[in-house]
């Protein structure tokens, strides 16, 4: 059974801040994440929302502990909140 997630951020994490940390990850990364199904970001009420489906809690728990913490950390940011769908 896949892993489905919301990602977001606080609303005291600016649209700016939020895209600048998607364009570090992304910079980091090479080619698609292993276990990564499918990938979309959306805007809601003027903010934007990760939808992510993995293979499995543990691809993502490693594609967190890789990039979302260590871009957090860099960036000077609150990790994003994370939902389970």
């Amino acid at each position: 059974m896949s892993y489905k997630l919301k990602v977001s951020f606080p609303d005291s994490v600016s649209a700016e801040k939020q895209s600048e940390f998607g364009q570090t990850v992304e910079s980091k990364m090479t080619g698609r994440p292993a276990g990564m199904i499918s990938h979309d970001v959306v805007e809601e009420n003027g903010r934007q929302v990760v939808y992510d489906e993995w293979e499995s809690q543990q691809a993502f728990e490693q594609f967190k502990k890789t990039y979302l913490e260590s871009t957090s950390q860099e960036l000077g940011l609150p990790m994003p909140h994370i939902e389970e769908l």
